[in-house]
């Protein structure tokens, strides 16, 4: 055989061969190819939104866990709420929590946790808690927000919550309407609320609203009392205000700013802008008067009021920040410490109550003659342990007799801070026990 014919033959075969392993490697291939097709088809737009959001999403309940604890029976389911910052914070209706004793919130992983109570406004039905966790680097996933405004009238969209603690609840359907007027007596209360046909089922009011996009455009809030298909979402743009009012240095860092931002649409664009400034504030002194439309936060574009009030919460004492305007104009601000000289005021702001200075004839009325301390006339909201007519002897081991004296002793204290209070009451006599900042 010539070397040109053993050539041939040798390429005959392995033609012969390449052409039997390429069948048989498509023969093996088919069934996993036929699954991977199936599977594709039902993994719909639905399904990829709700994979993403599912994490973000928590139960809220009412009892007496303790932080990371399995569920108890003792809890009372409130609602859901939806985690808006990696720090833990947690949005949900404010009736939700009306009246319960003491939070709880679910993960979607099953772990439990006691929250503490950053802001409450029934007016908008909102509210701000917090995870309370002895790790103060835990990182929570946090639900990505639509652009404000950025609503189709009939596009899909999905109601999630975490109702029981036990696991996610999901209902799908469309947005019938935007721009809903709630009427109250004769008035109209808001005029922005959306309506949409997903039901929302018990345990699901708090939990976010969102779209294909798997971001979220409101939170559920109510159903029509008439029509049980009909439920009722509060918009992201109202969402995001409202949480720009509480995602403050002020709150959160005892560090004076001087600026509340905000976001409108005016031309069918959003816009974050200067919605009030406090005078003699830092950002007054810096030049900042409202109505400043911004443009960059720290040499970065602004891309989102909520990035913008996640940026402002970190702030501390002695930060200088730099912002420029749509006009050019370039504002530095330089934070200060939060004046604490008001002991009532702190006390209000931190721990949900009102305090009053003791004098010689309350003391006789209430039964504390011969001790010192501030009284609780009033305590509010829910999580609250701390009963009228308490009397608080102690913050954090220093002795209290006064204003000034609580004041310095919550000079340092910041949203979600754990505190020692000691007291004596009529019921439980002299008891020490911790409370977390609000």
């Amino acid at each position: 055989m010539s070397i040109r014919e053993t050539l041939n033959h040798i390429s005959h075969n392995s033609r012969k061969r390449l052409i039997r392993g390429g069948l048989l490697s498509i023969c093996l291939m088919l069934p996993s190819l036929f699954f991977a097709a199936e599977r594709n088809a039902r993994v719909t737009p639905i399904v990829e939104a709700v994979s993403g959001i599912l994490p973000s999403v928590v139960n809220i309940s009412a009892g007496t866990e303790k932080a990371e604890s399995k569920s108890s029976s003792e809890s009372r389911v409130l609602g859901s709420g939806c985690i808006v910052d990696q720090t833990g914070l947690v949005l949900t209706n404010s009736h939700v929590i009306e009246g319960a004793e003491r939070l709880n919130i679910t993960l979607s992983d099953g772990r439990t946790f006691t929250a503490s109570i950053v802001a409450d406004d029934p007016a908008n039905d909102l509210a701000l808690l917090k995870i309370v966790t002895e790790y103060q680097k835990d990182s929570w996933g946090a639900v990505k927000m639509a652009e404000p405004g950025d609503l189709l009238l009939g596009e899909t969209v999905i109601m999630a919550g975490n109702p029981y603690g036990l696991g996610s609840s999901i209902s799908a359907g469309i947005l019938g309407a935007i721009g809903r007027k709630v009427v109250y007596k004769g008035k109209i209360v808001f005029n922005d609320i959306l309506q949409v046909d997903a039901p929302i089922y018990p345990g699901n009011s708090g939990g976010p609203l969102i779209n294909l996009n798997g971001e979220m455009i409101g939170i559920s809030t109510a159903v029509h009392r008439n029509a049980p298909g009909i439920g009722f979402a509060i918009p992201i743009m109202r969402i995001e205000n409202v949480l720009a009012s509480w995602m403050l240095p002020e709150k959160f860092k005892r560090a004076k700013l001087g600026f509340v931002p905000a976001v409108r649409k005016p031309n069918g664009k959003p816009e974050i802008y200067i919605y009030s400034v406090e005078k003699k504030s830092p950002a007054w002194e810096a030049g900042i008067r409202g109505g400043e439309v911004l443009k960059t936060f720290d040499g970065k574009e602004i891309k989102s009021l909520i990035e913008l009030s996640r940026e402002l919460m970190r702030l501390r004492v002695g930060n200088t920040v730099k912002l420029t305007d749509t006009e050019n104009r370039s504002f530095s601000i330089s934070l200060v410490p939060a004046g604490v000289n008001d002991g009532a005021g702190v006390a209000k702001e931190l721990l949900n109550i009102s305090i009053q200075e003791m004098s010689p004839r309350l003391a006789d009325a209430l039964g504390f003659s011969g001790l010192l301390g501030v009284v609780v006339s009033d305590s509010f909201g829910a999580g609250s342990k701390i009963k009228r007519g308490t009397l608080i002897t102690a913050i954090d081991g220093m002795p209290v007799k006064n204003f000034f004296d609580v004041a310095e002793a919550l000079r340092d204290n910041v949203s979600g801070d754990k505190i020692k209070l000691s007291t004596v009451s009529e019921e439980s006599g002299k008891k020490e026990f911790w409370v977390y900042a609000k």
